[in-house]
């Protein structure tokens, strides 16, 4: 598994970066559904709570793929769709084991975007939000 999980999570985030864009996709277009389903499957794996130098590497691995998402949401251009972010930020924050959002340079950010989303004039990335909220 980990071979492949560093390849297949910054495709996943790649994917994000690149069809996620405001005006461009939403976050129920199928490539960023396809990457968001593959974040699922990758945070929510066994090797990433386990308790050896395996399950403590993929734990990095999964930290470094959602510090990149949260570095999107945050970049110069903000141009990422807020509603991908939040989806992408949720799956890591219910899927991955407690450990990967347990450090504070990738929990504030994410707690922050959340905030944000919630605090939106736009319905559709408040909907999201308060969904996401409800189901943690």
């Amino acid at each position: 598994m980990l071979t492949v999980a560093p390849t297949l999570l910054y495709l996943a985030t790649g994917v994000l970066e690149e069809c996620a864009v405001e005006g461009q996709c939403t976050a129920t277009s199928e490539p960023v559904a396809s990457a968001l389903q593959c974040l699922r499957a990758l945070a929510g794996c066994a090797l990433s709570k386990q308790e050896t130098d395996e399950g403590e590497r993929m734990r990095t691995l999964l930290q470094s793929a959602l510090a990149k998402v949260l570095d999107l949401a945050k970049g110069d251009c903000q141009r990422l769709e807020q509603t991908s972010v939040l989806l992408a930020v949720a799956v890591f924050a219910l899927h991955a084991d407690s450990r990967v959002l347990a450090t504070p340079t990738l929990l504030y950010p994410s707690v922050n975007h959340f905030k944000l989303c919630l605090q939106s004039t736009e319905l559709v990335v408040y909907f999201f939000a308060s969904i996401i909220i409800l189901n943690f």
